[in-house]
């Protein structure tokens, strides 16, 4: 039976997508296609009646052997598109945590679970930056295609 994953990981950042925009890559895999949204996590905001960015939220999910084997994983592709993400936009993200992890596997009766509580984002939003979401997709390709794609991925980290 092939197992499948989803893993939620998110972290302080000065990078901030619009509300409502998200970026989706697809990574290949020796094991399958793992995809992968980038998005931000918005608060309502009763004093403006209007919505303040907090949190990068990276949302991953793809075949795995395990939830721990999944979750690092998954860890390791999150922290690369951060590292591009971070070095298209010229602004910092914070170490990426996993928030939550489960197996989506649709034959099971049974599905492994993992939370991770962390804490939101309170007080005034700070500043940020919004990505060039086609220019970090053409970015993060031309890296992945690349020969010395190992070398260019630990120079963005």
């Amino acid at each position: 039976m092939r197992r499948r994953f989803v893993t939620v990981l998110r972290a302080s950042s000065a990078v901030r997508l619009r509300p409502g925009e998200e970026i989706r890559l697809v990574a290949d895999e020796a094991r399958g296609q793992t995809e992968i949204v980038v998005r931000t996590r918005y608060e309502d905001f009763p004093a403006t009646q209007g919505k303040i960015p907090r949190e990068l939220w990276v949302e991953l999910s793809g075949p795995g052997e395990s939830l721990d084997e999944a979750m690092r994983r998954h860890n390791d592709l999150a922290g690369t598109v951060a590292s591009v993400l971070t070095l298209a936009s010229n602004a910092g993200i914070e170490q990426l945590q996993v928030e939550l992890a489960f197996d989506v596997t649709g034959e099971s009766n049974e599905h492994e679970f993992f939370q991770n509580l962390i804490l939101d984002e309170t007080g005034m939003p700070r500043i940020s930056r919004g990505p060039d979401s086609d220019a970090f997709i053409s970015l993060f390709r031309a890296m992945i295609e690349s020969p010395r794609r190992d070398w260019l991925f630990r120079a963005a980290s």
